[in-house]
């Protein structure tokens, strides 16, 4: 539902190209710096080989734009340095870029969504198509920039492949091939770094095409969904806003109901890769949204990473950006100092 727009290149000479590597090269370098003068988190609690927090959560998030500067200017506002960066590409970029690289210099983890499609082009990428191998170069070049970074990357294909307009990508049955061949691309290119996190909208009208897109346990390492506030978003219906546990808890009930259908090991690790409460002129923003997430996580001790979504959604009239309002950011920054975030 959700991922940054990303601006075509423009046209530029020899020069022109060589002046702006060096200026992006600048950039990454001064935002490492800056990031690096924040105050860092505790490394209190070990992970795992599959990113697994012994204790606590990964707070991450998603910034308003994809690069250093947006991402510093969050963690300076919110005083507060995040363990996991969310980033997207779609299936023809170079992976990592380098945003990528800086999040990972850093000491951040980081969150690669490699999307079926091309950005700024209408028509999908079918999965059968990456299932038959038609990408095959691309991923593989994706792959062996992943195991260059030689840390512990999370990596999603095609996060919310149920969505209905996702419907022309293929079937549930061309998603899940498309998902095990793209895990046998990296596997073959050595990218033994990669944990991978299959990620569903966690809509109730869309959970059970959701299940029928579980890879199987043999390909997937952690379990995540969305969770979202919309009524903030204009033309919403309902008055009241959304609370967390509103938004959250109910696939996770359904999982438990239904997730044995398709032999999915509840044990794995849960990310809730996407959480936002939409904003709209005239309507007060959710005061409850972020105070409330630590108590729920605590209830819910599955929960083991969750990525804060502060942009705009590709929905119009949604807009997610929570930095931008000083009493969301205030909660938010007293939310994420709590020792539950503490990686």
């Amino acid at each position: 539902m959700h991922r940054p727009i990303r601006p075509r290149l423009p046209h530029l000479s020899q020069r022109g190209w060589e002046i702006a590597a060096v200026l992006v090269l600048l950039a990454v370098a001064l935002g490492i710096i800056l990031t690096r003068h924040m105050p860092a988190q505790p490394q209190r609690c070990p992970h795992s080989d599959e990113l697994v927090p012994s204790c606590g959560a990964l707070l991450g998030i998603a910034a308003p734009t994809p690069n250093v500067a947006s991402l510093v200017a969050v963690e300076k506002a919110l005083r507060h340095r995040f363990a996991l960066v969310y980033s997207f590409h779609d299936i023809n970029d170079a992976v990592p870029s380098a945003y990528d690289r800086a999040i990972v210099a850093s000491g951040a983890t980081l969150h690669i969504s490699i999307d079926a499609r091309v950005y700024g082009e209408p028509a999908a990428v079918t999965w059968s198509a990456i299932a038959a191998g038609r990408y095959d170069d691309a991923l593989t070049r994706d792959a062996d920039g992943i195991a260059s970074l030689h840390r512990r990357v999370f990596v999603t294909f095609d996060h919310e492949p149920d969505q209905p307009v996702k419907a022309v990508q293929g079937s549930p049955a061309d998603f899940v091939a498309a998902w095990r061949h793209v895990h046998e691309v990296f596997a073959r290119a050595g990218a033994t770094d990669v944990v991978w996190v299959w990620v569903v909208t966690g809509w109730a009208g869309s959970a059970r095409t959701a299940l029928r897109m579980w890879p199987g346990n043999a390909y997937v390492d952690w379990i995540s969904w969305e969770a979202y506030d919309n009524q903030g978003c204009v033309g919403a219906t309902r008055k009241a806003p959304i609370s967390f546990a509103q938004a959250v808890l109910p696939f996770d009930r359904w999982l438990h109901r239904h997730a044995a259908e398709v032999g999915m090991d509840l044990s794995k690790p849960v990310m809730i890769s996407e959480a936002g409460t939409a904003l709209s002129p005239g309507r007060p923003a959710n005061p409850n949204w972020f105070p409330q997430m630590e108590r729920v996580l605590r209830k819910h001790p599955r929960i083991k990473a969750i990525t804060w979504w502060d942009h705009r959604g590709s929905a119009p009239g949604c807009d997610y950006t929570f930095t931008e309002n000083p009493a969301l950011a205030r909660t938010a920054a007293n939310v994420a100092g709590r020792p539950w975030f503490g990686d």
